[in-house]
């Protein structure tokens, strides 16, 4: 039985539309990869950048949680996880 996608698909096209200026489109497509493929530590970050983007904040700040719960079971060393708990703590600049 396979794993699963080892990127989906939904991933690089939001991915794509991040890097296009298009935050909405990249939620969405992060948002939609999230249902196929629940829990992915790349969807739900780029799916919290999208929204910072976008200026949602409060999906931002939704997404960034979901990310540290997950994150949880790891060493949490990422740089990602660093920014992402700054961002949570308010310390971030909105121009970024």
């Amino acid at each position: 039985m396979s794993p699963g996608s080892l990127y989906p698909i939904r991933e690089i096209l939001g991915e794509l539309m991040q890097e296009l200026n298009r935050p909405a489109d990249a939620q969405a497509a992060f948002e939609r990869s999230l249902e196929l493929n629940p829990g992915r530590f790349n969807a739900l970050l780029g799916a919290g950048r999208a929204a910072e983007t976008a200026g949602r904040q409060e999906a931002a700040r939704d997404y960034y949680g979901k990310l540290l719960d997950l994150a949880k079971a790891g060493d949490g060393t990422r740089p990602e996880l660093a920014r992402v708990r700054t961002y949570l703590k308010g310390d971030v600049a909105r121009t970024e």
